[in-house]
This record gives C-alpha cells, sequence and structure tokens, in this order.
C-alpha cells in the first residue's frame, strides 16, 4: 500500500496553473491608456476618465480667435471629469484617427487626428497631442493633452 501511494498520487490529473496575465509592451500600454479615455467619455464614466490622468495633469486647447491668431484656454482636469460624469451617456463620442507613439524610458508622446460629436453631430475637429508618464510597472497616465479646436473639418 505505501508503495502504490505515490504512484496514485502521480497519477492524480494536474491542474493546469492559472494563465499569466498578458503583459503589454509600452507601446500598446500607452495605446490602451489613451482609448480607455474615449471609451470612458462615450459611456460618461467620470471615474473610468479620471483613472486615464496623472494626478498632475493638464488640458489646453489652441483655439484661433477670428482674426487669424489663436488663443490658448487651459481646462481644470476636475472640471473636465465632472462634466464626463455630468452628460448622458453616448453624448460625448471623440473619433480618434491613427495614434502615433513615440517613447524614451518613462514618457510617450501621442498624436492623432480626432473629430468630436455631441450628441450625434459633429463639433469639431482638430488634432491632440498627449503626453503620457509611466508609472508604477507597467501603467501609463496622461500628463497633459493640448488639442487644436478647428469648425472646418471638411
Amino acid at each position: 500500500m505505501a508503495l502504490a501511494a505515490p504512484m496514485l498520487a502521480h497519477a492524480q490529473p494536474q491542474a493546469e496553473p492559472p494563465p499569466a496575465p498578458e503583459v503589454l509592451s509600452d507601446d500598446e500600454a500607452v495605446r490602451a491608456t489613451i482609448v480607455a479615455l474615449f471609451d470612458g467619455m462615450r459611456a460618461s464614466d467620470a471615474e473610468a476618465v479620471g483613472a486615464t490622468f496623472h494626478e498632475n495633469a493638464t488640458l489646453q486647447s489652441v483655439m484661433p480667435t477670428g482674426t487669424g491668431t489663436f488663443q490658448i484656454q487651459a481646462t481644470e482636469i476636475s472640471g473636465f471629469i465632472g462634466s464626463i460624469g455630468g452628460a448622458p451617456a453616448g453624448a460625448l463620442d471623440e473619433k480618434i484617427g491613427e495614434i502615433r507613439v513615440e517613447i524614451d524610458a518613462g514618457l510617450a508622446h501621442a498624436w492623432m487626428d480626432y473629430e468630436f460629436h455631441y450628441q450625434g453631430q459633429r463639433s469639431h475637429c482638430g488634432v491632440n497631442s498627449m503626453q503620457l508618464v509611466k508609472v508604477g510597472d507597467a501603467d501609463w497616465q496622461i500628463l497633459n493633452v493640448i488639442d487644436t479646436r478647428r469648425r472646418d473639418c471638411e
């Protein structure tokens, strides 16, 4: 009996270890953060949007004045996140083009064209320029967004 016990133990099916969590490359993780921002906006999920931003994040827009010059408009992150949560789900839809990413160490730059739609109607378009920083081992957070805003989107 003592000799059979080790054989029976080896005959038992071995449980497979759980799959290892998928590890994204830095490029993929940067893109995932950006996609999470816009998915959160579409869902009017202020918590999801807030999670994409670094605690020291800034938002700015370069806007034409109508006289051929441009002005820079800054928006507080807390106000932006609050406005997301106050919008009806699906009302905010920022459609982005190809995301171009450059990375050096813990700094990433992402550039993409966009069209912003509010309640199904195009409001404006332009380019998003985002700087992201790597926090922890794998998380990337948005440190700065500066965009252009145009009405001539054709």
